[in-house]
Parts: structure tokens; sequence; C-alpha cells
């Protein structure tokens, strides 16, 4: 086979792959609008660790180049519950509202501390923070800038623990394996478990 041959072939998986990431994007982004809106949860807002670039005095060419052009890897998306009767619930925090960050790990040898590993060993996450007001908070309080962006992800599942920001905000951990979303019914446990969760604290 010739060199030529062979990048043809290359480029023929790097197509099929562009394809495959898309549809399963897309599928992701799907199941955690789904998820949401059984708990009761509106789109917030994002938070992207990969994305490219954008001042022009920045050179792309780094040596992360390929995973800064890979948003999605291990994104966030933010969803609020609660003060649908506020003008911004997202700056008036009351008692009962809850921030949902569904941070999409697709690859956990994304995480920090853990030694690389193949993609055969490593897995595909869907980590679920919960962010729970037990007291209205004072107005202007903006739970993106003043609480998520402050507050350290606990390591582990369960346990709920004060944020950095506010006491009377609690924080805890949900992990779901991707593959147990194989089961369609999958997102409506995985809802039903965090409303528990936040029921149960």
């Amino acid at each position: 086979m010739t060199l030529r041959n062979e990048l043809v072939d290359v480029l023929k998986d790097v197509r099929k792959a562009y394809r495959i990431l898309a549809d399963y994007q897309s599928a992701l982004l799907t199941l955690v609008n789904d998820i949401a809106r059984e708990v009761g949860a509106d789109y917030y807002t994002a938070s992207y660790p990969n994305s490219p670039p954008r001042s022009y005095n920045v050179n792309p060419f780094g040596r992360r180049t390929g995973k800064n052009f890979l948003p999605m890897l291990a994104a966030s998306y933010l969803f609020l519950a609660g003060g649908r009767d506020s003008e911004e619930p997202e700056n008036n925090p009351r008692a009962g509202d809850f921030l949902l960050d569904f941070r999409l790990m697709s690859d956990t040898d994304e995480l920090e501390g853990r030694e690389p590993m193949p993609a055969e060993k490593a897995e595909s996450l869907l980590l679920i923070y919960l962010y729970f007001a037990t007291e209205t908070l004072p107005g202007g309080t903006n739970w993106y800038r003043t609480i998520w962006m402050n507050t350290e992800y606990p390591e582990s599942d369960g346990a709920w623990q004060p944020t950095s920001s506010f006491d009377s905000v609690r924080v805890s951990r949900l992990t779901v394996n991707l593959e147990e979303f194989a089961d369609p019914s999958a997102a409506s446990s995985v809802a039903r478990n965090i409303l528990h969760h936040i029921e149960a604290k």
C-alpha cells in the first residue's frame, strides 16, 4: 500500500469520526436537556474548558491545539430550578432553589490527577453537580459568578458539603456511567435520583 493510499484511508476515518462525534454530541445535549426538564430546571449557561483562542494575540499552534477544538470535551451545562416568578432568578437565589451542573466527561483520561490511560480502560461519565440553597441569599448573588465559579467540585458522590461562597448553599455529586443510557428509561431514572437526593439532603 502506498503512502497516498494510507492517507486516503486515514482521511476517510477522520470524516467518519467527525460524523460520529457530531451525532454523539447531539445525543448528549438531548439527554441532558431531557433530564433537566424532568426535574423542572431551565437552561442557564455553559462552560467550555476547551475552546479555540479568540484573541488575535494568542498563537493557536500550541501543545493542546487539537483539544482546543473539542469544546464539548468535559463541558458543563448549567440549569436552574426555582425562582420562576423572579425577574432575575440567576441573581436572586431563594431557599429551595437549586443549580444543576451536567459535566460531560466523555473520557476520564481528562480528569485531573489521574495517570494517562488507554481508551479501553477509561470511562465515559456524566458528572452531575447539585447546588442547593437552604436559605434565601442576598439580592444580587449570582449563581454562576458568585457560587459556581468559586466552588471546588466534590471529589466523591453522595455527601453534601457547603460551598466556598455560602454555608447555606450545599453542593453534592452524582455520577452516571454513560453506558447506563443504553436503557431507554435511564434518563427518567437519573432525574428521579436527582430529586430524591435533593429531598434526602
